[in-house]
């Protein structure tokens, strides 16, 4: 029984990419964000016409952007022969819960390397480290100082692993080289259809960055379809500056892998703003919320009916909505936020939650 869609089956697509092992429910829908355009509208005399894309709807287990990247991580595991795959993130990562499921789904044993404060395994199972615990995942738990060594810390484990007899496949935090980003190339070429079909382009998408590989890939296929949009990233950690180095990094790596068009090659978009971070949206930290960020959260699930989570897309929606607020985009502009998905993430902050809705 298979349990994705052959290339086959699938429409012949503008851009010329490799294969992929298709599990990701798309196209995911656009949608107004009428009522909370009004809102701003109204706070702050902006308005602005936002949308909405839902990538949280990709599926459940294999929910949020990362299956969009994963399709084409694990269509090179099975090239290789795989059996384990190895990848990490922090405690709570949707990108490893992603590929621990995707990995079951496919025979594989995903192998976790998990960042905790201390490297201890967490007292209490919740959110993406439950899901994680339930489907069986492999787990090591690392330090932060193990962490920042990145490849190193993941060819270390390999080594292990390989030591055990397994053919492992490492995939990187977020799916974030050149062969994840090309999930967000093939995404461009979805939204283009979909703007076709609504018969006005967008200015601006707007997204979270928490590792550079979906910034990388929305750029590089903005610019191979000549599409007329500024790509503006919100940092969930570090900065701009961080982050624009590992996109360059990967667009670097699309164009001499994949032939994709190189960084400047395309159409800079959207007029005098061009691509840009909106900075200074990080909180407290990475995956670390205040009171007021999740009132604003809360505020929009009861306007919209939409759920974003406390790590990546809420962070992100914070800084569309304030940059709004402060006059940063023209009148009328239409802004697309590309939802990265991460609902999971709220019930690992039930107590923050709590004590922000009691106030």
């Amino acid at each position: 029984m298979s349990h994705g869609t052959s290339e086959s089956a699938q429409p012949a697509p503008f851009l010329s990419l490799p294969a992929r092992h298709r599990v990701a429910q798309v196209p995911t829908p656009i949608e107004p964000l009428s009522r909370w355009s009004e809102l701003v509208a109204k706070r702050s005399g902006h308005r602005v016409d936002l949308w909405i894309k839902r990538d949280d709807l990709t599926g459940f287990a294999l929910g949020g952007n990362k299956v969009r990247k994963l399709e084409f991580s694990f269509a090179h595991a099975l090239e290789l022969g795989a059996d384990t795959v190895l990848t990490c993130g922090g405690f709570d990562s949707n990108h490893c819960r992603a590929t621990a499921f995707l990995a079951r789904r496919l025979g594989l044993v995903p192998h976790l390397l998990l960042r905790t404060a201390d490297g201890q395994p967490v007292q209490e199972w919740q959110g993406n480290t439950l899901l994680d615990a339930i489907v069986g995942a492999e787990i090591s738990w690392v330090t932060p100082e193990e962490y920042r060594t990145g490849s190193a810390m993941l060819a270390a484990h390999r080594a292990r692993l390989e030591a055990e007899g397994r053919r492992v496949c490492v995939i990187p935090e977020g799916a974030s080289d050149a062969r994840g980003a090309l999930g967000f190339v093939a995404a461009v070429e979805e939204l283009a259809a979909q703007e076709r079909a609504l018969e006005s382009p967008f200015d601006f998408v707007v997204h979270a960055v928490g590792s550079g590989g979906t910034s990388a890939g929305l750029h590089t296929g903005r610019d191979a379809l000549g599409r007329p949009w500024s790509v503006l990233g919100v940092p969930v950690c570090d900065d701009g500056a961080t982050f624009a180095a590992k996109v360059t990094e990967i667009r670097a790596d699309l164009t001499s892998e994949f032939g994709l068009p190189s960084e400047g090659s395309g159409a800079e978009g959207g007029g005098a703003e061009g691509d840009r971070y909106l900075d200074g949206y990080g909180g407290r930290g990475y995956g670390l919320s205040s009171p007021d960020e999740l009132r604003v959260y809360a505020e929009l699930a009861r306007t919209e009916g939409v759920l974003v989570d406390p790590c990546y897309t809420g962070k992100a929606f914070l800084g569309l909505f304030r940059s709004i607020e402060a006059g940063q985009f023209a009148s009328g502009a239409r802004i697309l936020f590309w939802h990265t998905g991460g609902a999971f993430a709220n019930f690992s902050a039930a107590a923050e939650w709590q004590e922000a809705l009691s106030l």
